[in-house]
């Protein structure tokens, strides 16, 4: 029977689990702005019927990602780490918030209005950008309290990234961090 000092911590596969769970939830991250990315593209080229196609993928992977969210990640993460409850709420008011934004962006573009699509993408594309980066903090830090590695998960690598290499003239509404940055210092991860 192996002693104290060479068994795994009792939570090791727990641990392991968080890190994953993370890392999945990341790359949903980066799918969702090369969809986003793809949508923006077609917008700029005036096709709008590629952009209403690529908005309807979008949409889609969205709320996929926000019901696995919903139905597992956030009760098991608010199981774990109670305390945690009120910035899991905040987070699921985005999701309400965020998912508002899909039916009039889906009216403009069904109408054919390309600037007033690619505006209202660009607003979206910026909630889910703030969002992701809360979200992947949030993780980070139920990581670390569950005695983690201190760089738990990638650098947010969603949206915003895709945001920035799809921006054009209207680049000074959008999310214009280096590549790789997040919201590090900000408010939300002091929150923590």
């Amino acid at each position: 029977m192996p002693d104290d000092h060479t068994r795994p911590p009792q939570d090791h596969g727990l641990h392991l689990r968080m890190h994953y769970e993370g890392e999945r939830i990341a790359s949903q991250h980066t799918q969702l702005g090369e969809l986003h990315l793809l949508v923006v593209r077609a917008l700029d080229d005036c096709a709008v019927h590629s952009a209403r196609q690529g908005f309807e993928r979008f949409q889609e992977a969205l709320r996929a990602h926000f019901e696995v969210e919903e139905r597992i990640y956030f009760p098991a993460l608010h199981g774990l780490l109670p305390e945690l409850g009120e910035q899991i709420g905040a987070l699921l008011e985005e999701h309400d918030a965020i998912s508002a934004e899909l039916p009039r962006l889906r009216l403009l573009l069904g109408a054919g209005e390309i600037e007033l699509s690619r505006e209202r993408l660009g607003v979206l594309a910026k909630l889910l950008s703030n969002h992701e980066s809360r979200e992947e903090g949030l993780i980070e830090h139920s990581i670390r309290a569950r005695g983690g590695a201190s760089r738990a998960i990638s650098p947010h690598r969603g949206t915003d990234r895709h945001m920035r290499e799809g921006a054009d003239e209207g680049a000074d509404t959008l999310d214009t961090r280096p590549e790789g940055t997040t919201m590090r210092g900000s408010r939300h991860e002091e929150d923590l």
